[in-house]
């Protein structure tokens, strides 16, 4: 991910960003894989108003999917295989207060997020008879999430060091069902496949920590985990900050 940001006053400030991101999925009991390329650019913004700090974000994707099933049934075995695209938009607004006491600071935060996906009618090859045909299919969501950041300013070694812990719980809520029209290529009929409901409550906590190393330099590493009825996730991130 890359990005950059332009202060508009020193209460305001406007950004863009991009960002790559690439998955593999191996489907459990070898029944097949996933590989994606995820592509997006977003704009956002914040404006503080006193100790109040209003946020706002907005981002869209492009995805390309390369997908192979793995198939066997009564000594018949295929291994269908389709490539196809998929779009999503992602927009966020938030808002925190900060409270400060000497080297400690605690924000609470809530934000808001609607987010869409789709993907493109597809059908596959190299499977035989167990090539299917796939309607187009969009989804959409909204979410809530509230919680604090709570910030530690020390020096180490005469760098400023910043070590940051936000926990925080949420609830998402789905408004467009995922589903797709599915047949067998070259069938007259065809089934409905719904997505999985994704109507749940999380929790998460995210850690970070930030030295600065020059007035123009910093670096920052950190790690986010949340956790829903549906999966568990994690990542882990390192930038590095440039100011001029």
């Amino acid at each position: 991910m890359t990005g950059y940001e332009y202060a508009l006053s020193p209460d305001s400030l406007v950004g863009v960003l991009a960002s790559a991101f690439k998955s593999y999925v191996d489907l459990e009991g070898s029944a097949g894989e996933i590989d994606s390329n995820t592509y997006s650019l977003g704009v956002f913004g914040q404006h503080l108003l006193g100790s109040v700090k209003v946020t706002g974000i907005f981002l869209a994707s492009y995805s390309q999917y390369d997908s192979e099933r793995f198939v066997s049934v009564g000594g018949i075995s295929g291994s269908p295989k389709v490539e196809y695209d998929g779009w999503g938009t992602s927009t966020t607004v938030g808002v925190s207060k900060l409270f400060e006491h000497e080297q400690v600071k605690i924000e609470p935060f809530v934000n808001a997020n609607f987010s869409t996906a789709s993907t493109e009618d597809y059908s596959e090859t190299g499977g035989g008879v167990y090539n299917m045909d796939v309607s187009s299919d969009t989804s959409s969501s909204t979410s809530v999430r509230t919680g604090f950041t709570l910030e530690h300013n020390t020096d180490v070694s005469g760098y400023n060091m910043t070590l940051k812990a936000k926990p925080y719980v949420g609830y998402q809520w789905e408004l467009n069902e995922a589903n797709n029209a599915v047949r067998l290529s070259g069938s007259a009929s065809s089934v409905v496949l719904n997505g999985r409901d994704i109507n749940s409550a999380e929790v998460g906590l995210g850690l970070e920590a930030a030295m600065k190393l020059s007035e123009t330099d910093s670096v920052k590493v950190g790690a986010e985990y949340s956790h829903d009825r549906n999966e568990d996730s994690g990542i882990a991130y390192v930038g590095y900050g440039l100011k001029f």
